[in-house]
């Protein structure tokens, strides 16, 4: 066994560790990088995390690489559990496990990722990696609590399914709040209050649904809110043009409204669907939603996992660890004379 020497300075921070060389093909070692930076991509705004320190041990036999994350300290977040892997050699395929039961970043990434602040989050899953991307992932996403502008999130919990691009999603919700000034509380007012002239705060109870995403197209089905006495209930889809259509029932106290939902993601409608004489003469009008751009926006930011972000791992940071090991490993090794038999 061999200690390598510390205080590698790379790009990505400062590394230090301990290696144990059996040879170049078989080697562990138990290592800390400190002082990097995770960066986060979200809807053309991006954003840093600092982290003072990563830590974990790393082995490589049969030409794969395994370890474990065991400690992330974020400069100003928070991090409890565990991430593991094992890949090939390139570091470009494999798969990783995520066990973290205490998730938080700063209040700048909470608000770059939902516009808001949120509390801890629960993030349980594999990934699977081919050539460099994640192909297929298969867990789960929880937080206690998110706070927007004008909106609330209380206990939210996803199933996330994403395999061949398409990402298939189970959302499951206590509380969803909607300040009446926001675009989304504009648009549930008149499903939810009926024929009110004065705009009101939205809450909904006992939220579930999926929804499915591939190709910038997807669908929502059987999604069920619940407001006092009043049960709304809706499925829809959107096309990779941006068309929308669906329905949207809502009961109360044994009355039921059909709605119906279409047009453009530049311009939803939402009127109702009569099925007697007297709607068809009261309720011509189609209630217009002219501010879609916004609603989007609120959807996106309630949950961030539709967006285009992105979001570099510490896991990217593994393989120039892994290039920085290996070349004092190689240092460290004694140097063969030609004359030398290898298997002696």
């Amino acid at each position: 066994d061999s200690k390598g020497p510390s205080g590698i300075l790379s790009q990505y921070g400062f590394l230090d560790g301990e290696l144990s060389i059996d040879s170049l093909e078989k080697m562990s070692w138990k290592w800390s990088l400190s002082d990097v930076e995770m960066h986060f991509l979200n809807r053309g705004r991006r954003g840093f995390e600092k982290l003072n320190f990563i830590s974990g041990q790393m082995n490589l036999a049969d030409h794969r690489f395994s370890g474990l994350i065991e400690k992330i300290d974020f400069d100003k977040g928070e991090f409890k559990g565990e991430i593991s892997f094992n890949v090939d050699e390139t570091f470009r395929s494999g798969l990783a496990q995520f066990n973290v039961s205490r998730l938080i970043f700063s209040e700048g990434i909470q608000g770059l990722l939902f516009g808001g602040s949120s509390s801890t989050a629960e993030v349980y899953g594999q990934a699977k990696i081919e050539d460099g991307l994640v192909k297929k992932w298969r867990g789960s996403i929880g937080f206690s609590e998110i706070d927007g502008v004008n909106w609330n999130i209380e206990k939210l919990k996803l199933n996330v399914n994403y395999d061949d691009k398409l990402l298939d999603m189970r959302v499951k919700l206590k509380k969803l709040n909607f300040l009446k000034n926001h675009e989304v509380a504009v648009w549930m007012n008149p499903l939810v209050y009926q024929f009110s002239k004065d705009l009101s705060d939205v809450e909904f109870s006992n939220v579930s649904g999926s929804i499915k995403v591939k190709d910038k197209a997807g669908q929502w089905d059987k999604f069920v809110f619940h407001k006092d006495k009043v049960l709304l209930t809706t499925q829809g889809e959107w096309s990779q043009q941006g068309i929308v259509k669906g329905k949207v029932l809502t009961k109360d106290k044994g009355t039921k409204l059909n709605w119906g939902v279409d047009g453009s993601v530049d311009n939803l409608s939402i009127h109702l669907i009569p099925k007697s004489e007297f709607f068809k003469g009261q309720l011509k009008k189609k209630i217009t939603l002219t501010q879609w751009a916004n609603l989007e926006n609120g959807f996106q930011n309630i949950l961030p996992f539709f967006s285009n972000s992105t979001v570099s791992t510490p896991i990217e940071n593994l393989e120039s660890i892994r290039n920085k090991v290996i070349i004092e490993a190689k240092k460290i090794m004694p140097k063969r004379n030609d004359g030398d038999n290898p298997d002696e």
